[in-house]
């Protein structure tokens, strides 16, 4: 949905005092054991929401109405502030992640999960907000997002689903990359070196013919020796170029 600017922007203020809430929750005064545990279900949360990030891209966003208006409005208009509301995406990690977690499996696994989640999150409307607004150095890792994205935009809409990697994408099949430019053949590489150095010539020519004449500008003289000579030897030489 459209959201106001601070609206828009504030996922990066609440998600990070969100994650250090969960950090001080289940770390503070917890045995050793305790904290294994809360960071190993923060790697497990964080290593797994690239695979909710594409599912969720896929068949929510993509496929159910509701949702699918919404980001067809996204798809229309990529750098208007558009996007899920905080509210919304944090009343889903906590009330859909974090409490049935903390009811099965305890708070510190539950903390660290949700907060893994969290993180993913950040870092996906993070890169999600830089594709669509920021320059990217070629090669690096936001101009290879930025091609990807691109192609989901404005190639097919059912590829690329991914945004903060393509692995998933290649797993199910639905990974696209742009074309690659034709390389020129043999023939077609000789013809363009050839027009080249003909170009070259001409321009030498043209100095030289300059050169010999008196004044700063070429006099172009109707039946002049000096002109006559000056076309026979471009002739030649653009002779000699097409037939390599």
């Amino acid at each position: 949905m459209h959201l106001s600017k601070i609206g828009y922007y504030a996922d990066f203020f609440v998600y990070p005092t969100l994650l250090l809430l969960l950090g001080a929750f289940g770390l503070h005064d917890a045995p050793p054991v305790a904290r294994a545990d809360w960071l190993g279900a923060f790697v497990a949360g964080s290593a797994g929401w690239s695979l909710i990030e594409y599912l969720a891209h896929r068949f929510i966003l993509h496929r159910v109405p509701p949702f699918r208006r919404l980001h067809e409005a996204h798809h229309a208009a990529p750098t208007a502030s558009i996007g899920t509301p905080t509210w919304l995406s944090a009343a889903i990690l906590l009330g859909g992640v974090f409490l049935p977690l903390w009811r099965e499996f305890g708070a510190t696994l539950a903390g660290g999960f949700t907060a893994g989640l969290m993180l993913g999150y950040l870092w996906y409307v993070g890169v999600h907000h830089a594709v669509h607004r920021w320059r990217a150095r070629p090669g690096s890792y936001l101009y290879r997002a930025k091609l990807r994205h691109a192609l989901h935009h404005r190639g097919t809409p059912s590829c690329n689903f991914g945004v903060t990697a393509g692995g998933w994408d290649l797993v199910f099949r639905t990974a696209r990359t742009a074309p690659r430019h034709r390389t020129p053949n043999r023939g077609e590489q000789q013809r363009d070196v050839a027009h080249a150095r003909a170009q070259e010539w001409l321009c030498d020519a043209l100095i030289a013919d300059n050169g010999s004449n008196s004044g700063n500008s070429i006099r172009l003289r109707s039946g002049s020796t000096a002109a006559s000579g000056t076309v026979a030897r471009i002739v030649a030489r653009l002779r000699r170029a097409s037939s390599w």
